[in-house]
């Protein structure tokens, strides 16, 4: 065994910076939607990478790579954080949505479209602001949004 005998199976890590509060319009890259399992710490991630086609916060440029990483592992509003990205994806808005129009968003209507790469040139709204969790820490929250809900 050589030196270089995991490289068959090594899997790529792209690592994007995070996103600062602002209003962007994103597009989301080839194989943008996935499923992430640390293999350090068995955590789950959802992750979702894109590119910045519209930004008023010059720290993130127009054509920037970002991401955006949501853990799953022991985090109870990651499902909902997952089905409201999911939703803008699919051009519902959550805001004016009736709860109904949600149930289409499955576990196994996500897993196609991970695997189809079904997002790959979706172009959302996205909008961060920072908010200050039970802990006192701060955290940004990202909101998408489809094209649609504007405004």
């Amino acid at each position: 065994m050589g030196a270089l005998s995991g490289i068959g199976a090594a899997q790529v890590t792209i690592k994007t910076p995070n996103l600062d509060p602002g209003q962007y319009k994103i597009q989301v890259v080839s194989g943008g939607v996935k499923l992430f399992r640390s293999p350090a710490s068995g955590t789950d991630f959802f992750i979702v990478n894109f590119k910045l086609i519209e930004s008023d916060n010059p720290a993130h440029p127009v054509g920037a790579l970002r991401g955006w990483v949501c853990k799953i592992t022991g985090n109870l509003s990651a499902p909902g954080n997952i089905k409201a990205f999911m939703a803008a994806g699919i051009g519902i808005d959550v805001v004016s949505a009736k709860p109904e129009a949600l149930d289409v968003i499955t576990e196994q209507a996500i897993e196609q479209v991970i695997a189809d790469d079904l997002f790959k040139g979706l172009v959302l709204n996205l909008r961060v602001h920072q908010i200050t969790t039970r802990k006192g820490d701060p955290f940004n929250v990202h909101t998408f949004s489809p094209l649609a809900a504007e405004g």
